[in-house]
């Protein structure tokens, strides 16, 4: 209703002049991409992080959606692989336009991480890939819409 986005436009207001704050004090924002390791591509969301039950589908997602609700540029880089051995990423956030500090910071974390066999950037086995399955074949799928 008219209402209910009324009321959401006024809520993403203030949470935007809290973010802006925020950056009054500090650069950019260092954190996860995602809060949890890459799930089978079977499973819509997951049930719950750290055995706390998640809320909504997006629930998940919040590290990744909550920057872009405010419109505050982010980037994420790959960072070495996860405990599961699964790709990791570290997300990276400015103020408001601040989209050159985020590329800033991007290249120079990039540059000093790749020297790092634990936290450069991951690279996918091409000949495991190449052999691998078609996803089409997979139990359950369901097509490409």
């Amino acid at each position: 209703s008219a209402l209910d986005v009324t009321r959401a436009m006024k809520q993403q207001t203030v949470i935007y002049q809290r973010w802006q704050r925020f950056f009054d004090d500090y650069d950019v924002i260092l954190s996860p991409a995602v809060t949890l390791s890459p799930r089978p591509w079977t499973e819509l969301f997951p049930s719950e992080i750290d055995g706390k039950p998640t809320r909504t589908y997006f629930h998940w997602l919040a590290a990744a959606y909550a920057v872009t609700i405010v419109g505050h540029p982010a980037i994420s880089l790959p960072v070495g692989l996860d405990r599961n051995g699964m790709p990791f990423g570290l997300q990276i956030v400015g103020p408001r336009g601040g989209d050159a500090k985020v590329l800033a910071v991007a290249a120079a974390l990039e540059a000093a991480l790749a020297g790092d066999p634990l936290t450069a950037r991951p690279v996918p086995d091409l000949a495991k890939l190449a052999k691998a399955r078609p996803l089409s074949e997979s139990p359950n799928f369901m097509g490409f819409a």
